[in-house]
């Protein structure tokens, strides 16, 4: 059935207005795509009074461009200001703020004697060290902050030295002989103060002009314990170095096992499958047996032979005919004596 012309005529011009409305959208939200909007009469008649009302606007605002384009053609080139006339156009345009900041940076210009320079001279020493005044003030913040990073960084490394002084001087007391104690207590006590490092700085010996034997073994013992201080150090070094290498091999294992994991989890889901099928196979193949075993204990007994073992179960067949049929007689001579009673 063909649709009537006066339809197809309908159709056609809603296609062509929806055609319109779309390219309209296409051009406003260029470069980004057009909306998706629900085709009905309602929407395409909301959509065309919106097309037209923007289109109007376009033309209005087009016209008011050209007219002010003319207008400004026409009005010929201004008279340009000379530089005291814009310096009162300026200052009669300033905030009151603005003037106060003004009329105080002009003061400061009077009272330090700056002269009135063009852009194309050379700046003066009072320039210089205006500028450098600027710069003072940035420059002391710095100063100050490096000066207080300086004291902690001091006052840090002096804890770290009385640190390594009580922990030597208490290794000396329990080491030493108690002979000895005051003595060794007495020289770490008292460390020099211009020491550079901390080490050397906790174990200075102040021997005297006429040593003893004590003397002597404390000094050989000062020197077996800066060696073996020495040598703790270096081995303590050693032990950092092997400790990182451990770690990263550690964690190579870790993602080798992490990477074996995820690779065979598919392999061990099959293998988990495939046990479970075969488990559930062997139990109905088990049932099958258990099955065919009571059928075949049916026919326990029989010779071997098929045509022997067919006529042993027509034998027993014949047997347990007879057997009825005597049950059956006893039967009735049984109810004929019950009767006759």
């Amino acid at each position: 059935m063909q649709a009537s012309p006066s339809k197809a005529r309908a159709d056609a011009l809603e296609a062509h207005s929806w055609s319109l409305v779309q390219s309209w959208l296409s051009d406003l939200y260029h470069p980004s795509p057009a909306p998706y909007v629900e085709r009905n009469a309602a929407t395409l008649k909301a959509l065309q009074n919106l097309m037209a009302e923007n289109i109007a606007a376009d033309h209005v605002r087009g016209l008011v461009a050209a007219a002010q384009k003319e207008e400004l053609g026409t009005a010929g080139p201004r008279p340009t200001l000379d530089g005291e006339s814009l310096s009162r156009l300026l200052e009669s345009s300033l905030p009151p703020p603005s003037k106060q900041a003004l009329e105080s940076l002009a003061k400061s210009a009077v009272l330090l004697g700056c002269p009135l320079q063009s852009d194309s001279d050379p700046p003066s020493s009072i320039e210089a060290l205006q500028s450098r005044i600027l710069n003072l003030t940035r420059e002391m913040f710095d100063l100050e902050t490096q000066i207080t990073s300086i004291d902690e960084l001091t006052s840090t490394l002096n804890r770290q030295i009385s640190h390594i002084q009580q922990a030597t001087a208490n290794f000396v007391r329990e080491t030493v002989p108690s002979s000895d104690n005051n003595h060794l207590s007495a020289s770490t006590s008292s460390p020099p103060e211009s020491a550079s490092f901390p080490l050397t700085s906790a174990l200075p010996i102040p021997l005297p002009t006429t040593p003893t034997t004590t003397e002597t073994a404390a000094a050989d013992h000062y020197a077996r314990l800066h060696e073996q201080t020495l040598q703790h150090q270096r081995e303590t070094k050693q032990l950092a170095i092997k400790c990182a290498e451990y770690k990263d091999r550690i964690a190579a294992l870790e993602r080798q096992a992490a990477a074996q994991e995820s690779q065979g989890g598919g392999k061990e889901s099959d293998l988990v499958a495939a046990l479970l099928a075969k488990k559930d196979s062997l139990r109905r193949k088990r049932a099958l047996i258990t099955v065919l075993e009571s059928r075949i204990r049916a026919f326990h007994g029989l010779p071997p032979d098929l045509e022997a073992s067919r006529a042993e179960v027509n034998r027993a067949q014949a047997e347990l005919d007879d057997l009825k049929r005597e049950r059956d007689a006893r039967f009735e001579r049984l109810g004929g004596a019950l009767d006759t009673s």
